[in-house]
């Protein structure tokens, strides 16, 4: 008896994990990102994560652009931050953020606000 009363309590246990997982208040969300994510996105989408799904575990990992797209086709990966125009049938691609980026040269530089008007000046 004791027995058959442990299996039904451990059959319950399962069950509500089981919905729990179904319900996403429970389980597992596997991110890829870029460097460049990880100051910018990755800190605000954790925080909130955590704040609205404490039960999810989150498993980060930086990879390539290639890399994370090749893992979600593979489902490995549930989501990527990517920096791509394009991504293969089977995925789909939303914007999240635009972002910029900067030239920083010595201050004495042949170029300068005034004469720079794009990178292939320093080709």
């Amino acid at each position: 008896m004791e027995e058959v009363d442990f299996l039904f309590n451990h059959l319950e246990t399962i069950i509500r994990k089981l919905e729990n997982i179904g319900f996403g208040r429970e389980g597992e969300l596997r991110i890829g990102f870029l460097g460049s994510a990880a100051q910018n996105v990755m800190p605000e989408l954790i925080l909130k994560l955590n704040q609205s799904h404490p039960a999810i575990q989150t498993l980060l990992e930086e990879m390539s652009n290639r890399m994370q797209v090749e893992f979600i086709l593979k489902d490995k990966l549930d989501l990527g931050f990517v920096q791509i125009r394009r991504v293969p049938n089977g995925i789909a691609r939303y914007s999240v953020m635009e972002d910029t980026f900067s030239i920083v040269l010595p201050i004495h530089h042949n170029i300068n606000s005034e004469n720079f008007e794009n990178l292939s000046q320093f080709v």
